[in-house]
């Protein structure tokens, strides 16, 4: 089951996954990205299941463009498999 939830989430449950938009350089140093980082997010790890988390990526690895959504499309159909 797929639950969208408050923007302010401040712990997670044994059994949940922070799902998160990550930049193909895994630099987590903003937003959801560094909210992430407690619950085990990987610095410069940019894609997959990382603890608690699923880095997921929607921007580039310059951090200047958003990806077309045919690439995160991509990276969507990875968490569906994994």
């Amino acid at each position: 089951m797929v639950a969208i939830t408050n923007p302010k989430i401040t712990s997670l449950q044994k059994d949940e996954i922070f799902v998160f938009g990550s930049n193909e350089a895994g630099r987590h140093g903003k937003g959801a990205a560094k909210l992430a980082l407690q619950w085990g997010a990987i610095y410069y790890n940019p894609e997959g299941l990382q603890c608690n988390t699923y880095a997921l990526p929607t921007m580039d690895k310059n951090i200047k463009n958003k990806l077309p959504i045919s690439k995160i499309a991509e990276y969507v159909s990875n968490l569906r498999n994994s």
